[in-house]
Protein backbone atom coordinates (compact mmCIF):
# COMPACT_ATOMS: atom_id res chain seq x y z
CA UNK A 1 0.00 0.00 0.00
CA UNK A 2 3.20 2.27 0.74
CA UNK A 3 4.11 2.12 -3.00
CA UNK A 4 0.44 3.48 -3.92
CA UNK A 5 0.86 6.14 -1.53
CA UNK A 6 4.19 7.24 -2.77
CA UNK A 7 3.88 7.20 -6.71
CA UNK A 8 0.39 9.02 -6.09
CA UNK A 9 1.91 11.48 -4.04
CA UNK A 10 4.71 12.14 -6.40
CA UNK A 11 2.31 12.47 -9.45
CA UNK A 12 0.71 15.21 -6.69
CA UNK A 13 3.90 17.25 -6.98
CA UNK A 14 5.10 16.89 -9.69
CA UNK A 15 1.71 18.06 -11.27
CA UNK A 16 1.13 20.87 -8.26
CA UNK A 17 5.01 22.14 -9.34
CA UNK A 18 4.38 22.27 -12.92
CA UNK A 19 0.98 24.24 -12.24
CA UNK A 20 3.09 26.85 -9.75
CA UNK A 21 6.09 27.31 -12.23
CA UNK A 22 4.44 27.88 -15.24
CA UNK A 23 1.55 30.30 -14.35
CA UNK A 24 2.81 31.36 -10.60
CA UNK A 25 -0.65 30.58 -9.27
CA UNK A 26 -0.44 28.30 -5.87
CA UNK A 27 -1.51 24.86 -6.12
CA UNK A 28 -3.78 24.37 -2.97
CA UNK A 29 -5.59 21.59 -2.39
CA UNK A 30 -9.11 23.22 -0.56
CA UNK A 31 -11.30 20.35 -1.38
CA UNK A 32 -11.88 21.07 -4.88
CA UNK A 33 -10.60 20.49 -8.41
CA UNK A 34 -12.06 22.92 -10.40
CA UNK A 35 -8.88 25.57 -9.52
CA UNK A 36 -6.42 23.17 -10.10
CA UNK A 37 -8.11 22.26 -13.45
CA UNK A 38 -8.03 25.75 -14.13
CA UNK A 39 -4.32 26.33 -13.24
CA UNK A 40 -3.54 23.11 -15.00
CA UNK A 41 -5.00 24.29 -17.92
CA UNK A 42 -3.18 27.57 -17.93
CA UNK A 43 0.10 25.99 -17.27
CA UNK A 44 -0.32 24.34 -20.20
CA UNK A 45 -0.91 27.29 -22.21
CA UNK A 46 1.47 29.08 -20.88
CA UNK A 47 3.73 25.61 -22.42
CA UNK A 48 2.57 26.50 -25.93
CA UNK A 49 3.10 30.34 -25.75
CA UNK A 50 -0.81 31.22 -25.29
CA UNK A 51 -2.19 31.99 -21.82
CA UNK A 52 -5.49 33.06 -23.03
CA UNK A 53 -6.73 29.07 -24.30
CA UNK A 54 -5.14 25.22 -23.86
CA UNK A 55 -4.34 25.07 -27.11
CA UNK A 56 -4.20 26.83 -30.50
CA UNK A 57 -4.82 25.63 -33.65
CA UNK A 58 -3.00 26.99 -37.19
CA UNK A 59 -4.67 28.06 -40.05
CA UNK A 60 -4.82 25.40 -42.48
CA UNK A 61 -1.54 25.96 -44.88
CA UNK A 62 0.49 24.32 -47.19
CA UNK A 63 3.67 24.14 -44.20
CA UNK A 64 1.97 25.12 -41.04
CA UNK A 65 1.12 21.70 -39.93
CA UNK A 66 2.45 18.94 -38.59
CA UNK A 67 2.53 17.44 -42.04
CA UNK A 68 3.55 19.85 -44.39
CA UNK A 69 1.48 19.22 -47.54
CA UNK A 70 4.52 20.97 -49.45
CA UNK A 71 6.32 18.08 -49.04
CA UNK A 72 3.51 16.10 -51.71
CA UNK A 73 4.49 17.83 -55.10
CA UNK A 74 1.90 16.80 -57.38
CA UNK A 75 0.77 16.96 -60.91
CA UNK A 76 -3.12 15.91 -61.43
CA UNK A 77 -4.02 15.56 -65.31
CA UNK A 78 -3.86 13.12 -67.64
CA UNK A 79 -0.22 12.42 -67.42
CA UNK A 80 0.41 13.00 -63.58
CA UNK A 81 2.42 11.72 -61.02
CA UNK A 82 2.56 12.69 -56.80
CA UNK A 83 5.64 12.19 -54.67
CA UNK A 84 5.45 10.84 -51.21
CA UNK A 85 8.34 11.12 -48.87
CA UNK A 86 9.15 8.14 -47.05
CA UNK A 87 11.88 6.83 -44.80
CA UNK A 88 13.57 3.75 -45.35
CA UNK A 89 15.87 2.24 -43.20
CA UNK A 90 16.50 5.58 -41.96
CA UNK A 91 16.86 7.37 -45.08
CA UNK A 92 14.52 9.89 -46.41
CA UNK A 93 13.55 8.98 -50.30
CA UNK A 94 10.54 9.96 -52.33
CA UNK A 95 8.19 7.60 -53.42
CA UNK A 96 6.49 8.45 -57.01
CA UNK A 97 3.02 7.19 -58.16
CA UNK A 98 2.53 7.91 -61.98
CA UNK A 99 0.15 7.82 -64.47
CA UNK A 100 -0.25 8.11 -67.99
CA UNK A 101 -2.15 7.21 -71.22
CA UNK A 102 -0.88 6.62 -74.29
CA UNK A 103 -1.85 5.37 -77.77
CA UNK A 104 -0.28 2.13 -79.60
CA UNK A 105 1.43 2.56 -83.05
CA UNK A 106 1.23 0.88 -85.67
CA UNK A 107 3.55 -2.02 -84.25
CA UNK A 108 1.08 -1.83 -81.30
CA UNK A 109 3.49 -0.60 -78.57
CA UNK A 110 3.09 2.77 -76.41
CA UNK A 111 6.22 3.79 -76.23
CA UNK A 112 5.71 7.53 -73.50
CA UNK A 113 8.16 9.35 -71.21
CA UNK A 114 7.18 9.08 -67.65
CA UNK A 115 6.04 12.55 -66.33
CA UNK A 116 9.27 12.36 -64.16
CA UNK A 117 12.16 10.23 -64.31
CA UNK A 118 12.24 7.85 -61.72
CA UNK A 119 15.89 8.44 -59.85
CA UNK A 120 16.46 4.95 -59.19
CA UNK A 121 13.90 2.03 -60.33
CA UNK A 122 10.50 1.31 -61.43
CA UNK A 123 9.18 -0.85 -58.39
CA UNK A 124 5.90 -1.75 -60.56
CA UNK A 125 3.60 -1.13 -63.11
CA UNK A 126 0.79 -2.02 -64.58
CA UNK A 127 -1.12 -1.38 -67.76
CA UNK A 128 -5.15 -1.49 -69.27
CA UNK A 129 -6.39 -1.55 -72.79
CA UNK A 130 -9.15 0.74 -72.52
CA UNK A 131 -12.28 1.86 -75.20
CA UNK A 132 -14.70 3.85 -74.15
CA UNK A 133 -14.06 4.03 -71.22
CA UNK A 134 -14.05 0.26 -70.46
CA UNK A 135 -11.55 -2.61 -70.60
CA UNK A 136 -12.36 -5.04 -73.32
CA UNK A 137 -10.79 -8.81 -72.02
CA UNK A 138 -9.71 -9.81 -75.65
CA UNK A 139 -6.78 -6.98 -75.91
CA UNK A 140 -3.93 -6.81 -73.68
CA UNK A 141 -1.72 -4.28 -72.96
CA UNK A 142 1.33 -5.39 -71.09
CA UNK A 143 4.44 -3.67 -69.19
CA UNK A 144 7.58 -4.21 -71.63
CA UNK A 145 10.66 -5.29 -70.36
CA UNK A 146 11.91 -2.12 -72.35
CA UNK A 147 10.49 0.22 -69.67
CA UNK A 148 13.49 2.17 -67.96
CA UNK A 149 13.25 4.66 -65.24
CA UNK A 150 12.16 7.43 -67.87
CA UNK A 151 10.41 5.65 -70.37
CA UNK A 152 7.22 3.75 -70.23
CA UNK A 153 6.37 1.12 -72.95
CA UNK A 154 3.54 -0.96 -73.35
CA UNK A 155 2.93 -3.98 -75.91
CA UNK A 156 -0.98 -4.04 -77.15
CA UNK A 157 -2.09 -7.01 -78.72
CA UNK A 158 -5.49 -9.10 -78.93
CA UNK A 159 -5.84 -12.84 -77.92
CA UNK A 160 -4.05 -14.35 -81.60
CA UNK A 161 -0.96 -12.58 -80.18
CA UNK A 162 -1.61 -9.29 -83.03
CA UNK A 163 -0.73 -5.56 -82.65
CA UNK A 164 -3.84 -3.52 -81.64
CA UNK A 165 -3.14 -0.42 -83.18
CA UNK A 166 -4.43 2.87 -82.17
CA UNK A 167 -5.45 1.42 -78.64
CA UNK A 168 -5.85 3.91 -75.82
CA UNK A 169 -3.97 2.36 -73.00
CA UNK A 170 -3.62 3.41 -69.41
CA UNK A 171 -0.58 2.64 -67.10
CA UNK A 172 0.27 3.23 -63.55
CA UNK A 173 3.19 2.99 -61.89
CA UNK A 174 5.31 3.09 -58.39
CA UNK A 175 9.08 3.15 -57.99
CA UNK A 176 11.74 5.78 -56.57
Amino acid sequence: MNKVWRQSSIISAVLAQFICDRTGQPAIDDGTTATLLANLKLAAAALNGDVTQAFSVLAATASGQAINLGQFPATLSANGCVTIPVIVAGVKTNLLLQWLNGVSASSGIVTQAWPITFPNTVLSANSTYVSSGTALSAISATMSTNTTNSTCVVNVANSSSVAVVSANVKVIAVGY
